[in-house]
């Protein structure tokens, strides 16, 4: 099962900051945070999270106009010094294709040669840090494989359809999606939507790029599906890093594929 909840920063504080959380990233002027309720997995849309990053005091004292202007045209909502440096609180998106406060400001301090300190984490980033947040230890898991018109030369990413899709579950469920390639596409986010981690075997060389090569094209047809929603991890590579230093296995193994 799958719910959406709507809060505030004080909301989640209040109720959420204690749970063990699967995922979490920045969508528009959100902060989302994946948790799970017993059998539901939740995702918690916060609204307010105060956003800041640093400046030196010093820099702030010997630049007082400057940074009087950018609070004057409301580009910085307030301040907060803390030891030798001064929080910037201000307003910022994940709308990356949009400039916003955080960018006004940003620009207007290096073009007057003042360091900023980490000005470079999101949102998510940012409140993770500052909350020391719990990461899961228990993921709800989907191991998956495609399966590709190969006829032709060669394989390319994304140049012929998906003919099908099999997953099975850390509960032994198992799924199967045949037929046309658009609802293969629309059947398994639909699936992806209820698990935590995707798995799969040199999926992220070939199979995650495959299917967003695939879902691109038919873009019209198949919803764009939020790849931030879900943890991913390639086993194959996973292998490998764990037997890269066994020199007897490498000898036998011609390829991890």
């Amino acid at each position: 099962m799958i719910d959406t909840k709507f809060i505030t920063y004080q909301e989640f504080l209040d109720n959420y900051k204690h749970n063990e959380f699967v995922v979490g990233y920045d969508k528009d002027e959100y902060v989302v945070m994946v948790t799970r309720e017993g059998n539901v997995r939740l995702y918690l849309y916060i609204s307010d999270f105060p956003y800041y990053f640093c400046v030196r005091l010093k820099d702030v004292q010997e630049n007082k106009q400057i940074f009087s202007s950018l609070k004057k045209a409301r580009f910085i909502d307030r301040y907060e010094i803390e030891g030798d440096y001064v929080k910037l609180f201000v307003k910022t998106t994940a709308r990356y294709a949009t400039r916003d406060n955080r960018d006004a400001v940003l620009d207007y301090l290096e073009t007057h040669r003042i360091q900023t300190y980490e000005a470079d984490l999101s949102p998510y980033q940012r409140m993770h840090v500052d909350l020391k947040l719990t990461v899961a230890t228990k993921y709800k898991t989907l191991f998956f494989d495609i399966e590709t018109d190969d006829r032709g030369k060669g394989i390319v990413i994304g140049a012929r359809r998906i003919v099908s899709i099999g997953a099975v579950d850390d509960e032994g469920k198992e799924f199967y999606w045949t037929g046309e390639e658009d609802e293969i596409l629309r059947c398994f986010f639909r699936k992806l939507e209820h698990y935590d981690l995707l798995t799969g075997w040199n999926s992220e060389k070939f199979d995650i790029p495959y299917v967003k090569a695939r879902a691109k094209l038919l873009k019209g047809k198949v919803p764009w599906y939020n790849w931030r929603k879900t943890v991913q991890v390639d086993m194959m590579q996973k292998m490998m890093e764990i037997h890269k230093r066994n020199v007897e296995l490498i000898k036998e193994v011609r390829s991890f594929s």
